[in-house]
């Protein structure tokens, strides 16, 4: 298959594969069109001599009428076809006398004489110069002015003839064209085919999904790069696996250690409370069982703080949602007082207004472990 071949393949074949069906196209078309000027020609399309081969004829009548011409207008008038003819009267001089050719042909008497019996080319037409005597004296020149290019005399022949004819012409570059376009999609299929892969593979990799394979199976450059892709994805998901599970053991150490400190402390702060109320009030004893309670507490804390923190690493980010902010702050208003009162300490509570506060969304949870 040619998609599954190299690029250079590929690309090489292409080229060969446009140029052959070009040329045969091409070949083809000229066949057709040979077939269908043999079938038109004397019907539609006259010949590209086909105005030469009245020159003779023309040439005979001319030569028998003579010098009658120079003075007769309507003599060549009815005598030479109007369509593919064009003709020019000149005197023994070389001066225009009448015809349907305007343009200067033979512009002297020396010329003329040089002219006389020969065909001419004169801007892209040929001229016949035809003398005329008067029994041996020459006395002008018909100057009988044709194209050789096929002729259509239909006008209503010309308006799809024409065009056909320059369509026939340009066929091999058009088809040149419409090969190029045909198998450069080919081309560009194959070659979108296992770019699409590696751009759908790439987003998945950005995402960290690696749950795919690339299947795209050729011995080519863009196979080689789709195994190499993929053989990079497999060693990406085994680093990250490792890694994945190395964090995770990291954080249930930290979860069991925290757990396991939490006890202890808690033990160790509720026996010292329980000590404090015992001790002389002043002794050294209370003093240090203050100091032991105290820290126990402060430990607790920070298991407290480690506990939370492997919650955070395990946990999937939460989503705000909306709740009576009003209404919490109060709750915690009530809390603070109470702790304050025991210092003498008043807390109040300055916000906004409720209105305002009931449109925010935040995590309660995380909120409250302020």
């Amino acid at each position: 298959m040619l998609a599954r071949k190299s690029l250079k393949t590929q690309f090489i074949i292409t080229f060969v594969l446009i140029l052959t069906l070009s040329l045969a196209a091409t070949a083809v078309t000229y066949l057709a069109a040979l077939r269908a000027f043999s079938l038109l020609q004397y019907k539609r399309i006259y010949t590209a001599n086909h105005f030469e081969r009245q020159v003779p004829q023309l040439e005979e009548t001319i030569r028998q009428l003579g010098a009658a011409v120079l003075a007769d207008d309507a003599i060549l008038a009815r005598l030479i076809p109007s369509e593919g003819f064009t003709y020019q009267v000149v005197d023994g001089y070389g001066g225009f006398l009448y015809g349907t050719e305007t343009e200067n042909i033979i512009g002297s008497s020396e010329e003329l004489y040089t002219r006389i019996n020969t065909t001419i080319s004169h801007e892209g037409k040929f001229v016949r110069v035809i003398p005329l005597f008067s029994g041996r004296s020459l006395q002008g020149a018909v100057a009988l002015v044709y194209k050789l290019t096929p002729y259509i005399p239909r006008a209503q022949d010309r308006l799809w003839l024409i065009p056909l004819g320059y369509l026939v012409i340009l066929s091999p570059f058009i088809f040149i064209v419409v090969f190029t376009y045909i198998f450069a999609r080919r081309f560009a299929k194959s070659i979108g085919e296992p770019v699409n892969m590696l751009i759908e593979a790439s987003h998945k990799v950005q995402v960290q999904d690696l749950d795919f394979t690339i299947d795209y199976q050729a011995d080519n450059e863009l196979g080689r790069l789709c195994r190499a892709f993929d053989e990079m994805k497999e060693a990406l998901k085994k680093s990250l696996l490792a890694q994945w599970q190395a964090q995770q053991q990291h954080q249930e150490i930290v979860a069991a250690l925290a757990h396991d400190l939490k006890t202890p402390f808690t033990i160790i702060q509720s026996y010292a409370q329980a000590l404090l109320g015992t001790a002389d009030h002043g002794s050294k004893a209370q003093k240090y069982l203050q100091v032991i309670a105290d820290n126990a507490r402060r430990g607790g804390q920070l298991v407290q703080e480690m506990l939370y923190a492997a919650e955070l690493e395990v946990s999937q980010p939460s989503i705000p949602t909306g709740f009576d902010l009003p209404a919490f702050l109060k709750d915690k208003l009530e809390v603070y007082r109470g702790m304050g009162e025991e210092k003498n300490i008043y807390v109040q509570l300055e916000s906004a207004p409720e209105e305002e506060l009931s449109s925010v969304r935040l995590d309660q949870g995380k909120l409250g472990r302020i």
